[in-house]
């Protein structure tokens, strides 16, 4: 006997079932029985009502939770990545979960981020499940997926030998880096990680946090972690549009060919002084066609750091235009030396 398919079974019976019953019909183990309930009520394909001792368990559906007087808040199931396909995945979420009516703009960014992000886990991370979360609170529409895989700091060191985790992720902040060139163009992470109001990636000992309320990028150390475990918030109340974002990084012939390069994240100082410092900050950045350099918290540039950037590298790739956020009066007179303005 199949336990999983036999307890899906009595979950499609209108009132559902309670463990009792089911240990009593599958004559298996209480610990067993118990053991594979929960698993499928953490993949999102069973839904538990009342308290523990008298728990009545129903197949998830919009339906049966509808009948029983609940708002479906949150989903969560544990996949196999063998076969799984993004688009499939996100319409089971929205069969079980309810979504913010009359938010096409909240949908269609949730559409795209939950897509792209699981996509990387499907494609890149070589694990062999996947953890779901999606839940609404408090205003919030949110999602987790994590899994055990390589992780993609390391995927992403490995791929374009690079020294440290620290290069990996100042790399994929920039957009356009991606370990797998025939089948994917690198824009997943970063046009999510606009999209969203907050973006987590957490992976080996580093944890990124894109937080579009404040405008800023952290980066954290923490205890190595296995795998990647990505976490996108948005508020449901947001104003925010993908076709808007799209085209804030897009050129005439709406090709993704914008970026920002965050100074202030490529050594953690406040003084960026050397040439190798700079190339370090030009890594890749010939694939754009327009880039902003934000000097926000930085204080103070070397001679050698702005040549290199703004005269060096400038005069290499004349056409790529070059634009300065945020900063101060010292960074705009090394700037303007360098370029000879």
């Amino acid at each position: 006997m199949d336990l999983r398919s036999e307890i899906i079974k009595l979950a499609a019976r209108k009132n559902g079932f309670t463990s009792a019953e089911a240990i009593k019909r599958t004559s298996f183990s209480k610990a067993y029985v118990q053991e594979i309930i929960q698993r499928l009520v953490d993949e999102g394909l069973l839904y538990k009502t009342g308290s523990t001792k008298n728990a009545q368990y129903i197949e998830s559906t919009p339906e049966n939770i509808s009948r029983l007087g609940k708002i479906a808040r949150k989903y969560q199931r544990i996949a196999k990545i063998s076969g799984l396909e993004e688009h499939m995945a996100l319409e089971d979420v929205k069969r079980k979960l309810s979504f913010p009516e009359g938010k096409e703009n909240i949908i269609a960014i949730f559409d795209y981020a939950f897509t792209e992000m699981l996509n990387n886990a499907i494609e890149h991370s070589g694990s062999e499940k996947v953890y779901i979360l999606v839940e609404r609170k408090t205003g919030i529409l949110t999602f987790e997926i994590r899994d055990y895989g390589i992780g993609i700091f390391n995927n992403i060191k490995n791929k374009f030998s690079f020294e440290t985790t620290e290069d990996a992720v100042m790399e994929l902040t920039k957009g356009k880096l991606t370990t797998a060139e025939t089948g994917h163009t690198g824009e997943g992470i970063f046009f999510t990680s606009k999209a969203a109001d907050t973006l987590v990636i957490q992976s080996s000992d580093k944890k990124v946090i894109f937080n579009n309320i404040l405008q800023d990028i952290f980066i954290r150390t923490i205890k190595n972690f296995k795998g990647t475990k990505v976490k996108f918030n948005i508020r449901e109340d947001s104003a925010k549009e993908l076709v808007e974002i799209f085209n804030e990084y897009a050129g005439i012939e709406y090709l993704f060919d914008k970026t920002k390069i965050q100074i202030n994240l490529f050594s953690g100082g406040k003084n960026y002084i050397s040439r190798s410092q700079a190339r370090r900050a030009l890594a890749g950045a010939d694939k754009f066609n327009r880039i902003v350099f934000d000097f926000k918290g930085i204080e103070m540039i070397g001679q050698g750091f702005a040549d290199e950037v703004f005269r060096v590298w400038k005069n290499a790739h004349p056409n790529v235009e070059i634009k300065v956020e945020n900063a101060n009066d010292d960074v705009k007179f090394m700037i303007k030396r360098a370029a000879g303005n």
